[in-house]
């Protein structure tokens, strides 16, 4: 992916598409449109944490996988430049493997402020390819 992400509603759509047999390695910069309809890099500095939820559909329960950046719960997404808007998601290859099935599956990001505030920065599609996986 390693592009920019503009956001000039509640959310923004995001495709993201990842090989099974790859590491899952993707650096992003997260824009907002302000209100005189400039850019701006969305500012991390009083966000407790970022995390990416990967599901058979939106309102489906069941939970294909969850990316966070507490390290407690998995570290996968990490602030690059937290005042820059910059982030970066890494999962090894054989996390990929041994946690996302091949498949088209629906996928969002959510950022939650110190406050508490839970806010979607983003959602869309999440496609991962087969690859050429050998044991």
């Amino acid at each position: 992916m390693s592009d920019t992400t503009q956001f000039d509603k509640a959310y923004s759509t995001c495709e993201i598409q990842i090989l099974r047999d790859e590491d899952w390695r993707d650096s992003i910069v997260l824009q907002r449109l302000t209100a005189d309809g400039s850019q701006a890099n969305l500012d991390f500095s009083d966000v407790a944490k970022l995390e990416l939820f990967i599901r058979p559909l939106f309102d489906h329960d069941s939970l294909i996988k969850k990316l966070s950046s507490d390290p407690l719960a998995g570290g996968e997404i990490q602030f690059d430049r937290a005042v820059a808007g910059a982030m970066q998601i890494t999962m090894s290859r054989a996390n990929v493997i041994a946690q996302i099935p091949t498949g088209t599956w629906v996928q969002f990001l959510d950022m939650t402020h110190d406050s508490g505030v839970v806010e979607e920065l983003w959602r869309g599609p999440l496609i991962v390819y087969p690859g050429k996986i050998t044991p």
